[in-house]
């Protein structure tokens, strides 16, 4: 064979290895991107609920004494009761969808790289229809409301489907694609909203917790000329600074939702490099981390008051 043949079937060859491995490198990165965003949203679920739990309970105490009257206390008291029993119901039905798309993206990904133990039509079929009732269940019933969709949105979510490239996915990565890609979509624009409602369920509690300890233990001794700074003062300080500066971080938990789902549009037309992925996957892990470190935060401040 000719020299410039041979040159030219070792390019040809390395073209089609790189579009063969990239569907690969594609699908391991929805799944890291998927796995990722569970983490995000069980995380912020998980310290909203703590949250708001703690914050209401004190809340309750503290009016209770403000009431004089007994069938005002009930009152307060049964209004209390069905707020939290919505906002338990609420992070429930998210951590119940979170796992269900983690599920599906993990199941996605082993379909791509064509692993003998990926799930079969009818596994696939059992999680979509574990999905749908979920959806209806969110659409009637009172404490999930915020995670409910526009007819805009569900109209957007259909259209997922014809933005498959089949080209750029493996043959039977793109026929379950076509018909998973408006549910996958509905979910995770249910998620993005259920996600800002309990990023804002954290930072309000947040924000009143640091606006009490910034005039207590460092403006009010600070601003005190009797007496001099308390040994513990610039600790204080610190760990105000870096909790306001955390409690910034997951105001913007939303924006993971938003996140996730141009990931998802745009694995879906073949246009998510590896690199964008990854991308997605470390500003996920770094909402886990701000989580985390609130959570740090919250016990070692509960330690230091006992």
């Amino acid at each position: 064979m000719p020299s410039v043949g041979r040159s030219v079937l070792v390019a040809l060859l390395g073209v089609l290895a790189a579009c063969s491995t990239a569907p690969l490198r594609q699908a391991e990165g929805i799944g890291a991107s998927g796995k990722a965003y569970a983490q995000a949203v069980r995380g912020v679920g998980d310290l909203a609920l703590t949250e708001s739990l703690d914050y209401t309970v004190d809340q309750v105490a503290f009016e209770r004494d403000r009431a004089t009257d007994r069938a005002q206390r009930k009152a307060n008291l049964e209004r209390t009761n069905t707020m939290l029993k919505r906002r338990i119901e609420l992070i429930e039905t998210a951590n119940l969808q979170i796992a269900l798309v983690e599920e599906y993206f993990v199941a996605l990904e082993a379909l791509a790289k064509y692993d003998p133990t990926a799930p079969t039509t009818a596994a696939f079929g059992s999680l979509l229809a574990s999905l749908n009732s979920v959806e209806q269940a969110v659409n009637t019933s009172p404490g999930t409301a915020e995670g409910r969709l526009t007819p805009g949105e569900i109209n957007a979510a259909a259209k997922l489907a014809g933005q498959v490239a089949r080209s750029a996915h493996a043959q039977q990565v793109s026929a379950r694609l076509a018909e998973d890609a408006p549910i996958i979509g509905r979910h995770l624009r249910m998620l993005s909203k259920e996600l800002i409602v309990l990023a804002e369920w954290v930072s309000a509690r947040q924000e009143d917790r640091f606006t009490t300890f910034y005039a207590v233990e460092i403006e009010a001794p600070f601003a005190d000329p009797g007496r001099p700074l308390p040994a513990d003062w610039k600790e204080k300080y610190k760990r105000y600074l870096r909790g306001t500066a955390v409690n910034e971080r997951v105001k913007q938990a939303g924006e993971a939702g938003k996140a996730m789902e141009r990931t998802w549009e745009r694995y879906l037309a073949g246009e998510q490099s590896p690199e964008d992925m990854l991308q997605s996957v470390r500003d996920m892990q770094q909402l886990v981390q701000a989580v985390a470190a609130l959570k740090a935060a919250r016990a070692a401040a509960a330690t230091g008051s006992q």
